[in-house]
């Protein structure tokens, strides 16, 4: 019998009864995986080719087939990486990656982190009024509260009792050594690393203020001078061209009010 607390037990039993089905059910099986397991697959892939493509351009630009070339390399490297995972010892790695990489303890610290962002440093009223211009209406005030305070507060919570109780991962009865535990932390590091890092970095190169572009005051008079997404121009890239010498033409792109006209 297969302890239930496994990682895989699911599967084992989703398996065993799937035997004794009818044949007809397994049209359905073929559904639920192409419904269900391939979107969620198309979606990471995805996600790996648009970062590669904005960070490197030059990796399609000019090349025919060149997005289809790249997302059949992403996939080779994703099923060599997955390769060991069929390994004899592959479920242990599996539930290294479950436990640490993929979700867990990294998913929480970042959604505090995003829920800080929206509550305090964005603003939960300024994120209010992006919805109501892009619904029409006002989240209820709970949204606020949660935004401001049950998220930020639950998350820190359950962080810290994590880190008070945490324990090295047990598998059946084999427990993980102090080196793969380090490994599965460093995994989670890598993704919140980069909160307090991108924090700093964007201090430091705005002269440690958490506003970009000017006051407050100047962002919010920017705000209700271009409110209508077809009139927002970025007075920083005009500047920007007008420096660089560049060649456009900016009678093009405004109008004699100061409003960008469109281009055929």
């Amino acid at each position: 019998m297969l302890n239930v607390s496994h990682p895989n037990a699911s599967v084992f039993h989703q398996t065993v009864c799937c035997c004794f089905l009818p044949c007809y059910c397994s049209p359905v099986r073929w559904a639920r995986i192409d419904f269900h397991v391939a979107p969620s697959q198309f979606s990471g892939v995805e996600a790996i080719i648009s970062v590669l493509i904005d960070v490197w351009p030059g990796l399609i630009k000019g090349r025919k087939y060149g997005r289809e070339i790249l997302a059949a390399v992403v996939c080779l490297v994703l099923f060599i990486i997955g390769l060991p995972l069929l390994s004899q010892g592959g479920i242990y790695i599996f539930q290294l990656y479950n436990t640490y990489a993929a979700s867990g303890i990294s998913l929480l610290w970042l959604a505090m982190f995003e829920s800080i962002a929206i509550g305090w440093v964005y603003g939960v009223d300024r994120f209010y009024d992006d919805i109501e211009s892009m619904l029409g209406f006002r989240p209820h005030v709970y949204f606020k509260i949660c935004y401001k305070y049950l998220i930020p507060g639950l998350t820190f919570g359950i962080f810290v009792f994590f880190c008070i109780n945490n324990k090295p991962l047990v598998v059946d009865d084999y427990v993980y050594p102090w080196w793969a535990n380090g490994i599965g932390w460093s995994m989670s590091l890598v993704s919140m690393c980069c909160v307090p890092i991108g924090f700093i970095y964007h201090l430091a190169t705005n002269n440690w203020q958490l506003q970009r572009g000017g006051s407050l005051e100047e962002l919010r008079d920017m705000e209700k001078k271009y409110a209508s997404p077809e009139m927002v121009i970025s007075t920083i890239d005009k500047q920007s061209a007008l420096e660089a010498g560049s060649n456009i033409e900016l009678s093009k792109m405004v109008s004699s009010e100061g409003l960008p006209m469109k281009m055929d």
